[in-house]
């Protein structure tokens, strides 16, 4: 009961945050704003932090270290919570769910030819709105000395909202699918490989499992490393490791006859008919398959995301420009601050040595 409690709460002060971001990002009327700003206490930080941001971005873009920072994460992930919630309710919803499951996996078969074949994807909602975003900052801040243009073109920065929520919900569909299928089924059967039966079995140790392990037998990989694991195969090698699902009489019953409502049907020898049990191998295997395509569609987004040299180049030239105007509004603006701030602010600079002996003089 406090569960669904706390998930109603989570979920109304989602759709709350939810509503209010798109009202002041893309609905709202907004002004022209000259440069400089007349900035206070507050919009300095707010400038110094946007600056901070678009610094950290192009580090992580430029270098293979990744700054960790638990507080932020936390932060964020707290932040994110309620938008979560709103979404894991929705989608749960008994009425929405099979059409949820049905369109997520409609959609991962359209974008699959389009994440493997070619880039379109990544220009049209990675790099194009934000190259028409930057460019008309760049023009409002340096051309005509006010935020206008970057006002009216706003609202082509749905398309990189879409984006996020397209491949969180794809990354989300495939931790649900396993963690629904994960109870239904025995740990899946695999045909041997010497290098997944290595890191799986032995920590790595080669010698151990070339002594210990018969390849004639095969190995048994839970659903979760399968589809890890078949993903690496795919991506890296164009080819798939053999599955022989083997089920128990209880879940055969989950799997099929519940699902269609009939009498679990065993023959004369008290086994399961054939019939049933190809009916549930190859529903099984079409999830498997499902998960899969889904596994490996994120695989290959942040492949292209996160390693392709040219669309890294094409990130770190925008964070960069962004960098640049928000950079120049600060510096323009900054004389702008009232008397009071500025020598509050100088006062936090020029401390006093805690041991130059003026304490001690009077």
């Amino acid at each position: 009961m406090k569960a669904k409690l706390l998930n109603l709460i989570m979920s109304i002060l989602g759709l709350l945050i939810f509503t209010a971001f798109i009202w002041f990002r893309f609905v709202r009327e907004r002004l022209p704003k000259d440069i400089p700003f007349n900035l206070s206490i507050e919009g300095l930080f707010i400038l110094l932090w946007i600056c901070m941001i678009y610094l950290y971005i192009i580090y992580t873009l430029s270098t293979k270290n990744k700054l960790s920072n638990a507080f932020l994460n936390n932060l964020i992930n707290n932040i994110f919570k309620p938008l979560e919630a709103l979404d894991h309710s929705i989608k749960n919803h008994r009425l929405i769910n099979p059409y949820y499951k049905r369109f997520i996996i409609y959609l991962s078969n359209k974008l699959d030819p389009i994440l493997h074949d070619n880039r379109l994807y990544y220009y049209t909602f990675a790099i194009f709105p934000r190259l028409v975003l930057v460019t008309a900052l760049w023009i409002d801040v340096f051309w005509f000395h006010k935020l206008f243009y970057i006002y009216k073109v706003l609202l082509i920065g749905i398309l990189l909202i879409l984006n996020r929520y397209i491949i969180y919900s794809l990354k989300y569909a495939k931790e649900h699918f396993i963690t629904q299928l994960e109870p239904l089924i025995n740990t899946p059967y695999v045909s041997y490989d010497h290098e997944i039966c290595t890191e799986v079995y032995y920590n790595g140790d080669e010698e151990l499992a070339d002594d210990e392990y018969d390849s004639d037998t095969g190995m048994r990989l839970e659903l979760r490393d399968l589809i890890k694991y078949q993903t690496h195969k795919i991506v890296l090698h164009n080819e798939k490791l053999r599955i022989i699902h083997i089920f128990t009489k209880d879940e055969y019953d989950i799997l099929y006859c519940k699902k269609h409502n009939i009498p679990f049907p065993y023959n004369a020898n008290n086994l399961v008919s054939s019939s049933v049990w190809n009916l549930t191998h190859r529903e099984v295997e079409q999830k498997v398959e499902n998960i899969l395509k889904i596994s490996v569609l994120i695989w290959y987004y942040e492949l292209h995301n996160e390693y392709i040299p040219e669309i890294k180049r094409m990130k770190i030239l925008i964070f960069t420009n962004y960098l640049l105007c928000w950079s120049y509004i600060l510096i323009i603006s900054i004389h702008t601050l009232p008397l009071d701030t500025l020598s509050f602010l100088l006062e936090i600079i020029d401390t006093s040595e805690p041991f130059n002996g003026d304490v001690l003089d009077k």
